[in-house]
Parts: structure tokens; sequence; C-alpha cells
């Protein structure tokens, strides 16, 4: 390439019979990419070359790499290069960033000087056994993961160094931190050979987070006075915690530690939110009486721990949030925690029947996977306003005589015949969202429901396998803003009464496979029941087919449409919706290829018809608070 041309930008992919390549002086030649070349041996870069950013990626016969010194040099990223075993680097004053990442031959990184290097990433470098860096004191980022022949990383003094993170390297054994006084954070995961880790008296984190390294037997962790988060999890071995002083430490997590026996007496005063499982009673102790205004607790498999010691009550006197997992009995002794406004009782295969006490003010109560639990009993606690309770197959006794102040009841994963038991300790002035879900034996919504929903403004039914209807009554339902129904595979139709729901503003139907076959196949029916509703969304209905007469929504602003295959840009239905005289926002998945985000124009504005890039259960959850990861979490908005 002759120096003449003006290059500034420079991009060489797929070429795999490319096998040299010879760069003059190109002074003005800013960014460089270079992928995919299999055959490509041979790269002369000169040094008058202006570059700031350079790219060397899928190189497969690349097996080392010397670069010049370019003092313009700012990010470096080198990916894929199998065969890559070294990199040298002279002098690089503007070097920022460096990445390299899936060199699986690559053993060696000589960095002479990089005084401006801010962010350093290794990943997936398998042969890497050592690594020592040059004193670089604007480092703040430095990532190593998936290194596993990793064995030590000696750092000179990082007085920049914030973050530091090493995971998966298997044989990483030593970390020599000489000086990092504003590392903020470091984590370390799954190094199963770390034993010991020492930092040293300048280091002052924030975050400390070790977890899944089996062989670390001891944390001693000198003043930490910006100490506010320590988690430490799956450390079978770990047996010693020395925290000598932690003033800001407001969050502690350990979990499954089951042999930590020796923990140095600390005051924790800032200590504010706590979660133990699967360690001693001796651990929970500790903190405990090491803290003065814990406001959240979590708990669970305490060895045998049945309650808390008398004498660490008065610790937990400022609890706000209390969740215990793995009780066989009644958790009678919270009757004391006169702070405690929210409870969780999950996790508890032993647990038969629960009983909470009159003396407490809970505003909101979770009980869920308690496979044997047959007898729930509560008392008419005057501020209970969230009431959840899930995968309780036998639960089939709920004695309370009232719940005046319930906004929020969700129910799934028990009996049908539970569902009529709690409305009547409904009130209709209180009651507004509603979730059911995985009630498998029920075919329709309780007739008796009717008298306490008057103000029911949220109703969302989930994975109701036998739902074959929705109830007539729907229709009095004036109050109601918000309608799902999702993934009842039976539901045959919405009923006639969905005309006089006025109020109602979202609908949401997924995956509802009779009813999207008798929508495709009617003329009208189910789909002029909805019309008048203003945001409609469809997930997951691949084989949804729309009629022209789509153009009859006359009242609908958003629509949102999950891979509706037959709905092309130019097909009737598109021409149907251009003419709709509200539609703002048409969102449809599979316009991706077809419609290249070109604008339409409706009726009433010029819109931009863009397309949905994630699934159902990705931009649309309901909370029901089960913690399943595919249907989990609190809706999130689609508009």
């Amino acid at each position: 390439m002759p120096s003449s041309l003006g290059l500034s930008q420079l991009q060489i992919k797929d070429r795999r019979n490319f096998k040299s390549l010879e760069l003059q002086s190109f002074s003005s030649l800013a960014i460089s990419t270079i992928q995919s070349c299999d055959k490509l041996k041979s790269l002369e870069m000169p040094s008058s070359l202006g570059l700031s950013r350079l790219e060397i990626s899928d190189r497969r016969n690349l097996k080392s790499l010397e670069l010049q010194s370019f003092s313009s040099l700012a990010i470096l990223t080198i990916r894929s290069c199998d065969e890559l075993t070294s990199l040298e680097l002279p002098s690089s004053p503007g070097l920022s960033q460096l990445e390299i990442e899936y060199c699986d031959n690559f053993t060696s990184l000589e960095l002479q000087s990089a005084p401006r290097l801010s962010q350093l990433e290794i990943r997936h470098c398998q042969n890497l056994i050592s690594l020592e860096l040059p004193s670089s004191p604007h480092l703040s980022r430095l990532q190593i993961s998936f290194c596993c022949n990793l064995k030590s990383l000696e750092l000179p003094s990082s007085p920049g160094l914030s973050q530091l993170e090493i995971e998966y390297c298997d044989n990483f054994t030593s970390l020599e931190l000489q000086s990092a006084p504003r590392l903020s954070q470091l984590e370390i995961r799954h190094c199963q050979n770390l034993i010991t880790l020492e930092l040293p008296l300048s280091s002052h984190p924030s975050r400390l987070q070790i977890s899944f390294c089996c062989n670390l037997k001891s944390l001693e962790l000198p003043s930490s006075p910006g100490l506010s988060q320590l988690e430490i999890e799956y450390c079978d071995n770990f047996t010693s915690l020395e925290l000598q002083s932690a003033p800001r430490l407001s969050q502690v997590q350990i979990r499954h530690c089951q042999n930590l026996t020796f923990l140095k007496e600390v005051s924790l005063p800032s200590l504010e939110k706590l979660s133990l499982s699967t360690v001693r009673k001796e651990v929970f102790i500790m903190f405990v009486s090491a803290s003065s205004s814990l406001e959240s607790l979590f708990i669970d498999n305490i060895d045998d721990m049945v309650s808390p010691p008398e004498e660490l009550l008065q610790h937990l006197s400022t609890l706000h949030n209390l969740k215990c997992s793995g009780l066989a009995t009644s958790p009678h002794w919270i009757g004391s925690l006169t702070s405690l406004s929210e409870s969780e009782i999950s996790d508890s295969p032993d647990l038969t029947c629960l009983e909470l006490p009159s003396s407490l003010c809970l505003s909101s109560l979770k009980v869920n996977y308690c496979p044997n639990l047959t007898c729930l009993k509560l008392q008419p606690y005057p501020c209970l306003s969230s009431l959840k309770i899930g995968k309780c197959p036998k639960l089939a006794s709920f004695e309370v005589a009232s719940l005046p102040c319930l906004e929020e009841l969700s129910l799934g994963g028990v009996g049908a015949k539970l569902l009529s038991k709690l409305v009547s300790v409904f009130t209709s002035s209180s009651l507004k969202s509603l979730y059911i879900w995985e009630i498998h034996d029920m075919r329709s919504l309780p007739k008796d429901l009717l008298q306490h929903l008057s103000t029911l403004q949220t109703l969302h039914i989930l994975k109701c396998s036998r739902l074959e209807t929705l109830s007539h009554w729907i229709g009095s339902l004036i109050s109601l803003r918000e309608l799902g129904v999702h993934e009842c595979h039976q539901l045959t139709s919405l009923p006639e009464e969905m005309r006089s729901l006025r109020n109602l503003q979202e609908l949401y139907l997924c995956d509802s496979l009779i009813l999207r076959i008798r929508c495709s196949v009617t003329t009208d029916g189910n789909w002029s029941r909805i019309a008048h509703i203003p945001h409609i969304h469809f997930f997951d209905d691949q084989g949804l087919k729309f009629k022209p007469w789509i153009g009859s929504f006359t009242s609908v602003m958003d629509l949102h449409i999950c891979d509706c295959a037959e709905l092309t840009s130019r097909s009737e239905e598109m021409h149907s919706l251009k003419s709709l005289p509200t539609l703002k926002n048409f969102h449809c998945w599979n316009l991706l290829e077809d419609a290249k985000r070109k604008h339409f124009k409706f009726k009433n504005r010029e819109s931009h018809a863009w397309c949905r890039f994630h699934q159902y259960r990705e931009t649309f959850q309901v909370n029901y608070f089960v913690t399943d990861a595919s249907v989990a979490g609190s809706k999130q908005n689609t508009r």
C-alpha cells in the first residue's frame, strides 16, 4: 500500500489466502482491524504509523507479535490467535487499554513501559503461567479469567488500581500486591488452589468477594476502614477469618463455609444486612453479637439451630426484614422482633404447620417452597399489604379472620380449593393486584371472587394448564387496568364482557394455543372484544395470523407482537395497521430483516417501526416471586 493513500481506518477481514501485509508510513492511519486472515504470517507496522487503535483477531498461524513503539496507540485488542505465544511491547506511552483473549498457547507478555495503562483484560489464555507487570500508576482495572495454568500474580505499586478480578484460574496460588491504596473492589472466584490471602496494609477495599476457592483456609484483613461489603461462598476448607477493624462494613454474606470456626471478635456498628447459609452456629452468634443496627437477616441451615439464643434477641430488635430457610417448626421467637415488617419463609421441607405470633406488625409475607406444609395460621395483621404463597402443594388449611389492608396477593403451586378459601379474607376496598400461577386443577376462576375484587387493577394468570375460560363476570371489574394471560394452553376464548372493561389499558396474551387458533380462523369474534384496549402485547404466538380487519383496532396506541411470521412490510395486514388513527408504536420481532428499521407513515403521525430483540421472558416478567429464572422477577416496562 503506497503511503500516498490518506488512510485513517483500515479493515481486513476474511482473507483466507492473504499471506503478508506491509504498511508503509501512513501518518493518518488511526484505526486498524485485521480479522480472519488464516495464512497471514508476516505483519510489519513501522513506528511512524499514527495508530490509536489496533485489533488483531482470528489469525490462526500467527506465532509471535512484535510491535514498534507507537506513541499514539491507545487501545490494543488481540483475540483468537491460537498459535500466538508471546507479545512484546516496547515503550507504549499512550497505551490505555489492552485486551488479550482466546489465545490458547499464549505464555508471555512483556510490557516494558506503559505509564498510561488503565485497563488490562486477559481471558482464556490457558498456557499463561505467570504475569509480571511494570509500574502502571494509572492502572485502574485488571481482569484475569480462564487462565487455568496461571500460578501467581505480582503487582508492583499500583496507586490507581480500583478493581481487580481473578476467576477460573485453577492453579492460582499467590497474589502479591505491594501497594494498592485505591483498591475498592477485589473479586476472586473459582481459584481452587488458593490457600491464603493477605492484603497489604495500604489496601482498603470496599467490596471483597471470594467464592469457590475450595482450598482457601484463612483470610486476614488488616484495618479495613472502607470495607462495606464482604462475601465468602463455597469455600469448603475455609476455617479462619480475622477482621481487625471494619467500622463501615454494612453487608456480610457467608454461604457454604461449614468449617469456619475461628472468628476474631470485632465490633461491626454499621452492619445492616447479614446472610448466612450452611455455616456453624458460632458464626451466627459472632456476627449477630457484633452488630447493633442489623436490619435484614437471612439464615439457612445453621447447624441444628431451632431458634437463636435468647441473649441474642436484643441484637435483632432493629430487624425489618427476616428470611428463614430450613425450618422444621414455626419460628415463635420472631414474636420479640418488634420492628419486623417483612418476612419470608422458604425451602423448608420439614415444616408442616406455620403459625406466626400476633405481636408482629407485618406488611409483607412470603411463604414458598414448603412441600409438606399443610396448615398456615395468620393473625389479622392490620398492616399486611402483600401476601405471596407458592410451591406449597399440600397446603389445604388457611386460617385468618381478615386481612383488611391486603393490596397484593400472589398464589401459585397450590390447589384450586385454596384460592376459593382465600376469597373470604379479602375486603372489596383493598385488593389491587392478583397473580395466579401454576394452579393446574383450576378450569375457571372461582365464582365467589367477583364481589371481593371491585378495586382490582392488575390481574395476571400464568401457566394454569387446565384453564378453559375467563369467567363472564370479569366484565364487572370496572377498575381493572392491566390483564395478562400467559401460557394457559387450554384457554378457548375471551368473554364477550371484555368489551365492558373501559379502563383496561394493558392486555398481555402469551402462548395461549387454542385461543390463538380460534382467533386465526374466525372473522371477528375474539379480536373485536379487545379492539378498544390501547396497549396490546402478543408474545410467543408464532402461529398468529392477522386478518385485514385488524384495522378495526381503532383505539390501540401500542401494539407488540413477537414472531408473527406472516406479517411483512408489504402484507395487507401492514396496510391496515398503517391506517389506524391512534397507533403510535408498533413492535414486531420478525420484522427485523424485513423492515430494516424503516419508517412507516401512520395516519396520525410518522412513527418508527422498530423490532424486539429479546424474548418475552426477558422483556416482561410477572412479579410472583418464585425464583425460577425463566419466569420470575418484576415486570419491566415494554413500551
